[in-house]
């Protein structure tokens, strides 16, 4: 999940290597030197470093699952009623679809995969933008995601969409390159201070008036 790479990432950001470095010298400051005072400083100098790092593990960690919390409180709350399917079937521009694994007549099958098309997020009356992309980590690189994406933009076309906007973020890199290799193209990036200064987002468009297959 983007949540346990980010915090595996975070392991050897640049920042984290000081801590390691401050931590570890003021350790042995405090461990080797007679002084008192040098002892003193050895010890807050460890204690900063170390509460530095766990403090922004923390903060990753509580973005991300506060980040999951307002999805469940935002569209994933009532995904039939956001994406207007609350008969079960598509009824305008926006869509939302699953993909599914197992035996199809034994009733015995998962969801290994989804994707959402909202229309409410574009950024023109015929524009969409491309949410909650997921496929389980088991069922990655079989090409869930593409047949997602393709089902996705062959909606979005029939309903006269033009153009199908996303954001992804930094630990999403195989993800990226799947929809650089369908036609998006990168417009920008920013950065998100509140999670920390280097988590960046990355936003992709797809222009459909120009898209073909690929």
């Amino acid at each position: 999940s983007p949540r346990s790479t980010a915090l595996n990432a975070q392991l050897v950001y640049p920042t984290s290597c000081v801590a390691y470095l401050l931590f570890g010298a003021g350790f042995l400051t405090s461990m080797a030197s007679k002084a008192f005072s040098r002892r003193l400083l050895g010890g807050i100098v460890s204690f900063f470093a170390a509460s530095f790092f766990v403090g922004h593990r923390w903060w990753l960690s509580r973005s991300f699952t506060s980040f999951c919390e307002g999805n469940l409180r935002a569209d994933l709350g009532n995904i039939s009623a956001h994406y207007g399917m609350e008969d079960g079937s598509l009824s305008g521009p926006s869509g939302f679809w699953v993909a599914e694994a197992g035996e199809q007549d034994s009733g015995n099958r998962i969801i290994v995969g989804c994707v959402g098309l909202d229309h409410s997020l574009g950024d023109g009356p015929r524009s969409a933008q491309l949410r909650r992309m997921a496929v389980s980590p088991t069922y990655q690189r079989r090409g869930i995601g593409a047949m997602l994406v393709r089902t996705l933009i062959a909606h979005a076309r029939r309903q006269h969409i033009h153009s199908i906007v996303l954001s992804s973020n930094m630990y999403q890199g195989p993800a990226m390159s799947m929809y650089r290799k369908l036609g998006w193209v990168e417009e920008g990036r920013f950065i998100v201070p509140k999670i920390f200064p280097t988590f960046w987002v990355t936003n992709f468009r797809l222009q459909l008036d120009d898209y073909s297959e690929s």
